[in-house]
């Protein structure tokens, strides 16, 4: 386990238990539901309860949170207007 998976990718949360499949990030349950109406249930997994594929294995293995946070808060400075998520 990644120490950077250890902290829902959306949210201070720690301990996630889900994954977001399209993002390749690790999520808590509350972002979870958040995603499912984004993306729907196809898209976010529960670690401990559902089945994955081998290539599901090998996306979240080359993805994680620091990958995605790398991507998606790659703009992001502390001068702005929100805080760091």
């Amino acid at each position: 386990r990644r120490v950077e998976n250890r902290k829902c990718a959306d949210c201070p949360e720690k301990a996630p238990n889900y994954v977001n499949l399209e993002y390749r990030t690790f999520i808590c349950q509350n972002c979870a539901a958040v995603h499912r109406d984004l993306f729907g249930p196809s898209k976010i997994k529960s670690v401990a309860m559902a089945v994955f594929t081998t290539d599901e294995v090998k996306a979240m293995r080359a993805g994680g949170n620091e990958h995605a946070r790398k991507i998606w808060m790659a703009r992001w400075t502390s001068g702005d207007d929100m805080d760091e998520p």
